[in-house]
């Protein structure tokens, strides 16, 4: 079993937008996201980001097939109640050793709420 560790962050805005204006890796600091950009703008330490446990998004240069592969034999849009963190919790990679869980909470045309996982590889 991985010995990950994981951040959680909550984040509720019911006055405005569900995103935080900026989300940054919680390694270096750099700046991922900012609200109302579609394009992530990753660093060395990001590894995978997946959105309400749909179509994982992989960055960097690392060889993530393995990791890849036990991601997509789930199948999450066939098996949806499959909750995502447990699996990326439990997976040994040595190219990813934090998740960073990012919920959110806002309004749009009624409640929204999102929950974002990122992978990391601190150090190098």
């Amino acid at each position: 079993m991985l010995e990950n560790k994981v951040i959680s962050v909550k984040w509720s805005n019911p006055d405005s937008s569900i995103a935080p204006p900026e989300i940054v890796c919680p390694i270096c600091g750099q700046v991922w996201e900012k609200e109302g950009k579609a394009e992530v703008t990753p660093c060395k330490h990001l590894r995978l980001r997946i959105v309400d446990n749909f179509d994982p998004e992989w960055f960097g240069e690392w060889n993530y097939d393995k990791l890849k592969q036990k991601i997509d034999d789930i199948d999450l849009d066939v098996n949806p109640n499959i909750d995502i963190m447990d699996v990326l919790k439990n997976i040994k990679s040595e190219d990813m050793d934090t998740i960073a869980e990012l919920e959110t909470h806002g309004l749009a045309c009624g409640p929204v709420h999102t929950i974002v996982l990122y992978g990391l590889k601190s150090g190098k």
